[in-house]
């Protein structure tokens, strides 16, 4: 990492519901062990060494780009591997992992030229990293590996249920776009929509079927350089609450 990568502080969130149990699956429960920062169980792919997310979340992204599965195993989405309706809501209740996960979008983030931190409200800041220019080239681009990536970080933060992290960092890559002369291509920005737009169940192909409880117009404010602000209006659907009520469609 350099010197202008952020280091993770773990701070806390609110309690959530008390753990559901580990799911059943056994490549789901490694999974489980490798994003629990208690635990720890590293991956192997590719003939690698095995990585802890630890020291996936040091590597250059020269590194990522030859070894993309770090970033599947980093940003779990449904429709890969062991994600399923027990994975997800076993994650979803633990609060450690959900520290760990905004630990991995801080790191990411770094990459591609953005600082985030977090307040005492555990509200998500966005600002920009040292020599941001040179990583901005990494993603604003007409098509790219990258967006992907992005669109899965987007995906797995809603899944683990952290919609507005994945709301402001959305709005935190429009305005920079916009801010240098709209590079990115109108499907990419489409599609980002889309996927911080729809309900918990489509984006989630009905493995999660929790409700929306209501519809919330926020403002969200993003830095630019040189002190300038932005912001952007957008409309939250919360489609995260918890529906005690939910059918089971796993």
């Amino acid at each position: 990492m350099s010197s202008n990568t952020p280091v993770y502080a773990p701070q806390p969130l609110p309690q959530g519901p008390t753990p559901v149990p580990l799911p059943s699956k056994q490549d789901a429960r490694l999974l489980v062990h490798f994003l629990d920062p208690g635990v720890g169980t590293g991956i192997k792919v590719n003939n690698k060494p095995r990585q802890q997310l630890s020291q996936i979340r040091s590597l250059s992204f020269d590194e990522l780009l030859k070894t993309p599965e770090y970033v599947q195993h980093m940003f779990p989405i449904t429709g890969w591997g062991p994600v399923d309706r027990e994975f997800l809501l076993h994650v979803r209740t633990r609060n450690e992992i959900l520290q760990d996960m905004r630990g991995s979008v801080q790191s990411f983030m770094s990459l591609l030229g953005f600082i985030v931190e977090f307040s005492e409200e555990n509200e998500i800041l966005i600002g920009f990293a040292g020599e941001s220019r040179d990583r901005y080239s990494r993603w604003l681009k007409d098509a790219d590996q990258c967006h992907l990536w992005i669109s899965r970080m987007f995906a797995s933060l809603r899944l683990f249920g952290l919609h507005d992290d994945a709301i402001k960092l959305y709005f935190a890559f429009l305005v920079t776009n916009t801010h240098f002369g709209n590079t990115l291509a109108q499907k990419i920005l489409d599609h980002w929509e889309k996927i911080v737009s729809s309900s918990l169940a489509l984006l989630s192909s009905n493995v999660l079927d929790f409700l929306p409880s209501f519809y919330d117009k926020q403002f969200y404010k993003v830095q630019l350089e040189g002190g300038s602000d932005a912001t952007t209006a957008g409309t939250n659907t919360n489609t995260d609450a918890t529906n005690t009520g939910a059918t089971n469609t796993a």
